[in-house]
């Protein structure tokens, strides 16, 4: 037992396990940022402008017509399209920025722990 401790003790930090076990963590960080980015790309396709929301809208609505009978197309509908949009988005806005804040306090605090911390 008391070997196995005076093992761990001794073990150089930089040996073949830690420097496998960075390659892992750093190439793990390099694949997540690359597929975010790849995402990123595709969303950022994607327009959300009149012409679109009017486009889906109108499809909606001329199910909807087919189904009562009528064939006249609501703008109001529109409107509350837009507003339910705005609303999902600023939502959204808000929610990453504060994940995003307590991420960076978690990175940060680990930051100085890995940094200041004598093991290492």
């Amino acid at each position: 037992m008391d070997q196995a401790v005076n093992l761990l003790q001794h073990a150089a930090p930089n040996s073949d396990i830690s420097t496998d076990a960075t390659l892992v963590i750093v190439g793990g960080a390099l694949v997540g940022i690359a597929f975010s980015l790849l995402q990123f790309h595709y969303v950022r396709k994607v327009r959300l402008d009149n012409k679109s929301i009017l486009t889906v809208t109108s499809a909606y609505q001329a199910i909807e017509d087919q189904e009562a009978g009528a064939t006249i197309f609501d703008a109001s509908k529109l409107e509350k399209i837009r507003l339910v949009y705005n609303a999902i988005r600023e939502g959204a806005d808000g929610f990453l920025f504060a994940e995003y804040t307590r991420c960076l306090a978690f990175m940060v605090v680990f930051a100085a722990i890995g940094r200041f911390d004598s093991r290492y």
